[in-house]
């Protein structure tokens, strides 16, 4: 199938604007938490990192503009906000990475990991009912994705005759899980002796 010039270029767009903001976060030294470091060093080290952290943020914002409503791109640009720390500790732009994950969310709703980050968010803010809420959520939609995924291997093994090994696998999935219906689905196929689907 051949690719449409303008799709081709927008791909390779998008690629390029991609690098630019890692070759930016690729100059960040990573500050690394040591026992005998000052705390007020580590915070020094992390406000240093501000300029590029704003750079990036810049470089994500024009992205967006060429490529709205891309949740990996809001995803990253709130990565990017979440990190911004000044000399005092204060989180400088946690707004703007709530409200970016909040759009995120609307454009792709099973992008697990923006629910993931909300959770880190209000974790950050001390708002630990809604983390614990947030978290709760991911926790239940990673088990539901999980359990998918395992049910679909499980039934590959047994398609290409490994059923011992689909076995145990789906066994000790259901012992953390005997309720999910993936799972028990496909020991059900398995155990009537009918293929996997």
């Amino acid at each position: 199938m051949e690719q449409h010039p303008d799709n081709a270029m927008s791909v390779q767009r998008f690629r390029s604007a991609c690098q630019e903001v890692k070759n930016v976060l690729d100059r960040i030294t990573p500050v690394e938490p040591e026992v005998d470091r000052p705390v007020g060093e580590i915070f020094e080290k992390r406000a240093a990192q501000l300029p590029y952290l704003r750079e990036a943020e810049e470089l994500l914002t024009r992205a967006l503009v060429e490529f709205p409503l891309h949740p990996y791109l809001l995803d990253w640009r709130a990565e990017v906000r979440m990190a911004m720390v000044d000399r005092d500790t204060t989180q400088l732009a946690t707004d703007g990475a709530k409200a970016d994950l909040a759009q995120a969310l609307q454009v792709a709703p099973d992008y697990l990991l923006l629910r993931v980050r909300l959770a880190e968010l209000a974790a950050a803010n001390a708002d630990e009912q809604e983390a614990a809420t947030l978290f709760a959520d991911a926790t239940g939609r990673l088990e539901v994705l999980a359990c998918r995924c395992v049910a679909g291997y499980a039934s590959a093994l047994a398609g290409s005759r490994n059923e011992a090994q689909a076995r145990t696998l789906l066994a000790r999935w259901q012992l953390a899980f005997p309720d999910n219906d993936a799972l028990r689905d496909v020991s059900s196929e398995l155990g009537s002796g009918a293929k996997p689907s």
